[in-house]
Order: structure tokens, then sequence, then C-alpha cells
């Protein structure tokens, strides 16, 4: 499955947590990716503001666009 643009980028899309921890740490489990993704959000003081702005929720497993997009600006992409 491929999630790339014809730039090579990843496009933002809604991802469930655990299939973006997977990007990011491909070399982890997917339950320890979609972990250390969380840890990285949550202890991201900026990334969790800008995440509330549009309506998430630490308990949301879902990502929409435009939350996946403010998560590439602040990480990066994967």
């Amino acid at each position: 499955m491929t999630y790339n643009n014809e730039n090579g980028t990843i496009r933002p899309r809604t991802f469930s947590n655990l299939e973006l921890g997977c990007l990011y740490c491909p070399h982890l489990t997917p339950a320890m990716a979609s972990r250390r993704l969380k840890e990285w959000i949550i202890y991201n003081p900026t990334l969790v503001e800008m995440l509330k702005e549009s309506g998430w929720n630490p308990r949301n497993r879902i990502y929409t666009p435009h939350q996946v997009a403010c998560i590439f600006k602040v990480l990066g992409e994967p």
C-alpha cells in the first residue's frame, strides 16, 4: 500500500494511530510504534495545542487529514 503522491511525499489523509505510528517507526512492532507516536504527540505541547484546536481528543484513534497535516508540520513527514 502506498501513501505517496507524485512528488514522493505522503499526502495528509485520514490515518489511524497505528497506521501513522508504523510510518514513523517501521522498525518497531505496530503496537509499540503506535505508543511511540502517542508519546511524541503528548510530550509536544505545541502539537497538542494544534491538535486540540482541530477537535482532537487524546483518546481518539483516528486522525483527520487536518490533524495529520499538523503532525507532519511539527514532527516532519515520516
